[in-house]
């Protein structure tokens, strides 16, 4: 037999402290970074540089093996100072010694005025394993049909911060999907707004081929 207890009003807990809420944000430099292939679900890793390599900010370090195309960059210039692997030597990560700020430059002039061009830039720039495909949020499949693209901007964790100064950005955020919208992805485009407050640097690009959900 079980019982069930129904909390009306919940328990205030007497923690001192609460949660932040405030964009100051001290950014202090790193000396290294490092890419975990088990983020990008559905992505089995080949490498493309070796350790000791130098590379530029978004240079490829390793791609899919089942989808070339599929790229995962550098998120800094430096030098390639491991590559660790596990058991039956799969790869857990990638670190990168930051060292200089230099980036691989990527054309982007005319990229929406074609689908193919469109979708390149997303490849090669490592943006497309930034996706995620529901139901199952793993890395899109690039030669799937894409129906819906939901770009998100809110957080629902409970302890998240309520940012207050991302709204009025909504309006630009949607703007800047409209050339998306108008090239390859031109069915649908849903921008979803966030929960009042929430900084860019928490957004989350979700890719849709099934049906459509709430966008969580």
């Amino acid at each position: 037999m079980s019982i069930g207890i129904k909390i009306k009003k919940g328990l205030d807990l007497p923690i001192a402290g609460t949660v932040a809420d405030t964009l100051s944000i001290t950014v202090k430099p790193t000396p290294s970074v490092a890419i975990n292939p088990d983020d990008f679900i559905g992505l089995v890793p080949k490498m493309e540089v070796r350790e000791g390599d130098a590379v530029l900010a978004g240079q490829p370090l390793f791609h899919d093996k089942r989808h070339e195309e599929i790229k995962v960059v550098s998120p800094a210039a430096g030098k390639v100072k491991a590559v660790v692997r596990g058991e039956r030597r799969k790869i857990l990560r990638v670190e990168v010694e930051v060292a200089g700020n230099e980036a691989k430059q990527l054309s982007v002039e005319d990229v929406f005025s074609s689908p193919v061009k469109a979708k390149s830039l997303l490849l090669e720039s490592g943006l497309w394993a930034m996706m995620s495909q529901r139901p199952y949020a793993v890395v899109p499949d690039p030669s799937a049909e894409i129906r819906d693209i939901f770009v998100t901007g809110f957080d629902s964790s409970p302890l998240a911060v309520a940012k207050t100064e991302f709204t009025g950005r909504q309006t630009g955020h949607s703007r800047r999907c409209a050339p998306a919208r108008d090239a390859h992805f031109r069915e649908n485009i849903h921008f979803m707004p966030p929960r009042p407050g929430l900084p860019p640097d928490r957004r989350r690009r979700n890719c849709n081929r099934g049906r459509p959900s709430s966008g969580r």
